[in-house]
């Protein structure tokens, strides 16, 4: 079977696209492809993971803001009812 660039990757699954790889491509260039695909793939997956971490995070503050301006304003609503 082809090379795998993981040993406990399942070869049945690399095999076809690594090999339709290396008729294009030599070893080393073959290498450098799939490194700079994968490379493309984390960089999507971290930046979507940080847009959803801001998106809660902004979520979180704009709650923490709302529940502020209530207790402010029940605060306020006692002071001036003393």
């Amino acid at each position: 079977m082809g090379e795998c660039f993981h040993p406990e990757a399942p070869s049945r699954l690399i095999s076809p696209y690594f090999n339709a790889i290396l008729s294009v491509y030599s070893l080393d260039e073959a290498r450098a492809f799939i490194q700079r695909s994968f490379g493309n793939f984390l960089q999507t997956e971290g930046k979507q993971r940080k847009q959803i971490e801001a998106a809660n995070l902004e979520a979180d503050a704009r709650r923490l803001m709302t529940e502020y301006k209530e207790t402010a304003s029940a605060d306020a609503q006692e002071i001036s009812v003393s």
